[in-house]
């Protein structure tokens, strides 16, 4: 049985690019162009929709059984009423984040796995909505763009951190209303579903 057969990509078979990855699985977006998913920061500031790069976040490092720190690109969740610097009041000290994992780092990683065939379909998944843990991000700007080749969301892997944090971190582009809306419907369908488990009964 070769390597590809088993699960891994075979010996001699040349990687899967990421942008033409990037480029089929945006295609398969249910109601949406390219180009469609993206605008210019502008004015606005620090809140929902916001990618940025440079940002400090925890990460669970299963080694050393402790959290670490990292260094990376991610999207903004949080209302930005609610982390205004300028609006003091208590509990707006903290912002909730989703990490962004480069489309490439991803199927680098997966090749060592599953073959070319089974990270596509995958992937493909994703980006039509049919996997739900997962939210897939467009291309976006110049080679030297954090999101040139692409990302994912794991939507089971959201990151608190201080807002001193995401100040000093910095503004790639913001999600479009239309993109917005895409994730808001993603998280929903993830994250508030009826327990597969019955819950217990109130004493």
């Amino acid at each position: 049985m070769s390597s590809s057969e088993e699960g891994g990509v075979a010996p001699g078979i040349a990687p899967l690019d990421p942008i033409s990855v990037a480029n089929e699985c945006e295609q398969a977006i249910p109601h949406t162009k390219a180009g469609q998913f993206y605008g210019p920061v502008g004015s606005l500031s620090f809140g929902a929709g916001v990618i940025v790069e440079n940002l400090a976040y925890p990460v669970y490092v299963p080694n050393a059984g402790a959290y670490g720190t990292r260094l990376g690109t991610a999207l903004v969740l949080s209302h930005e009423c609610d982390i205004d610097p300028d609006n003091i009041r208590p509990f707006n000290s903290n912002v909730l984040v989703a990490p962004i994992i480069k489309l490439g780092d991803y199927i680098s990683q997966a090749a060592a796995t599953y073959s070319h065939i089974e990270t596509k379909s995958f992937l493909l998944n994703v980006a039509s909505g049919k996997t739900t843990r997962l939210f897939f991000l467009p291309r976006f700007g110049s080679s030297t763009s954090s999101l040139y080749q692409g990302g994912l969301i794991d939507l089971n892997f959201l990151a608190s951190c201080g807002v001193g944090a995401l100040v000093k971190s910095t503004k790639v582009c913001a999600l479009s209303g239309f993109a917005l809306t895409t994730l808001d419907i993603a998280i929903q369908n993830h994250l508030i579903r009826q327990k597969s488990e019955k819950p217990p009964m109130p004493r």
